[in-house]
């Protein structure tokens, strides 16, 4: 699971965006995310939304769950 603050890195770093697609493409590499990525993820400014969104597709999306 990628934090928030790095899918901005991932997406302006090639090198290791091709190193996560290349995993992802031989099964060897899942990323797993959740809704509050995409929520944070949204809040960014329209000119850096949509290569960090790019990255979170690329993931699994699992729920969350809350224990009270």
């Amino acid at each position: 699971m990628l934090d928030s603050n790095v899918h901005d890195l991932v997406a302006s770093d090639t090198a290791t965006k091709d190193a996560i697609l290349s995993g992802i493409r031989r099964g060897r590499l899942t990323l797993v995310s959740t809704h509050i990525q995409r929520d944070e993820l949204t809040c960014a400014p329209d000119t850096k939304r949509e290569a960090p969104l790019d990255i979170y597709r690329l993931a699994e999306i699992v729920q969350t769950v809350v224990r009270i």
